[in-house]
């Protein structure tokens, strides 16, 4: 099922999520950024693949063609939130 809602962002750029939403979604989550629109993971439901082609990724070659310094690196930042 898809929902919707129309809300206004605030002059700090706040967004007010619907209590019913915010109930499953957890303390954490991912903010996605795609061309028209943003989309909010929670963090436990979180795949390396929702982020194809949306990140840039500033590291190496060698960390880019290593798969586990790359899911480290990625790892640890989110971690930091």
């Amino acid at each position: 099922m898809v929902e919707s809602v129309i809300r206004k962002i605030d002059k700090l750029g706040r967004i007010t999520i619907p209590a019913e939403w915010r109930k499953d979604l957890g303390e954490k989550v991912i903010l996605i950024r795609e061309k028209d629109f943003i989309k909010i993971v929670k963090l436990k439901d979180f795949k390396f693949s929702d982020l194809f082609d949306s990140i840039e990724f500033s590291g190496t070659e060698e960390e880019w063609l290593n798969a586990k310094k790359m899911k480290r690196r990625i790892l640890n930042e989110i971690s930091r939130l």
